[in-house]
Order: C-alpha cells, then sequence, then structure tokens
C-alpha cells in the first residue's frame, strides 16, 4: 500500500461513549506507523485516567479534551454550535493537511483542508417520529444538521 505524507497533522475528533474512541485510537496506532501527526479532540464527557493514559502512550498524538454534548445527546444544539466553534480555534491552531470527522454535524463547516467524515452508527432509528414523520430526538430535529452535511 502506498502513504501519501501529509504536509501538516490530522485534526481528528473522537468521543469516548461508544465503539467510536476504539476505532479512533486504533487508526492513530496504525497512522503513527507512518509518521502522521494527530490532533484528536475528545468531546461528549470528559476522558477516565485510563483512556488519558491510552492516548499518552502515542508520542505522535496530542489530546484536546472537551465535554461538548455530541449530536445525539438530549437537547445538544447549543453544545455542538460551541464545539464547532472549538473546532475550528484547534484548527487555526494546528494548520491541518485534513479533518477526519468522527461525527456527522460539524461535516458542513468550512475547514479550508479536505474533510472526512465518517458515519459509524445512525441514532436517527431509535428517536422518536413526530406526526410529520421526521425524526426528532428529545424535542430536536436532528435531521437538521444531517441535511447540511
Amino acid at each position: 500500500m502506498t502513504w501519501c505524507q501529509t504536509t501538516g497533522p490530522i485534526l481528528m475528533t473522537t468521543d469516548p461513549i461508544g465503539g467510536v474512541w476504539n476505532y479512533a485510537l486504533d487508526l492513530c496506532r496504525e497512522l503513527g506507523k507512518h509518521t502522521i501527526e494527530i490532533k484528536l479532540a475528545s468531546m461528549g464527557r470528559r476522558l477516565h485516567p485510563s483512556e488519558r493514559a491510552q492516548v499518552g502512550q502515542m508520542a505522535h498524538v496530542e489530546l484536546f479534551e472537551s465535554d461538548f454534548k455530541l449530536e445525539w445527546m438530549d437537547f445538544p444544539w447549543d453544545d455542538v454550535a460551541a464545539a464547532g466553534d472549538w473546532l475550528g480555534d484547534l484548527a487555526a491552531r494546528c494548520a491541518p493537511s485534513l479533518t477526519h470527522l468522527n461525527q456527522f454535524s460539524h461535516g458542513a463547516l468550512d475547514w479550508g483542508v479536505p474533510c472526512l467524515v465518517v458515519g459509524h452508527s445512525c441514532v436517527i432509528p431509535g428517536s422518536k417520529r413526530s406526526r410529520a414523520g421526521s425524526p426528532v430526538r428529545h424535542g430536536n430535529n436532528i435531521n437538521a444538521w444531517y441535511r447540511a452535511v
């Protein structure tokens, strides 16, 4: 397999709540074999010490931690918007050559570099449906964010 060397780090999002965490760490380990620097932005909740230690074992990964709510959580939209601003600030500081998002909601932002959005699961089947048939999760229309992506 041929690898394309990046000119800057990869800005990658993750969350420690489900399988996305293991996916992101596995990907970080593999990219590290190719000397690719990762700026890992965690959202959803604060990390446990053991999770921080997992990241700390990878010298090529710099962790940025937050507790912004994720798009599938109850009434997340203020946090989702604030997380977009936070991620934009991180991108401005670290000048990534690629943005790798493991959540849908920030895919429509202007990253200025190629952006890969990875869908790990669909929260819509577990959501309530309004009378009009639109998926609604705890009073918020989650489809509005997905349509933008």
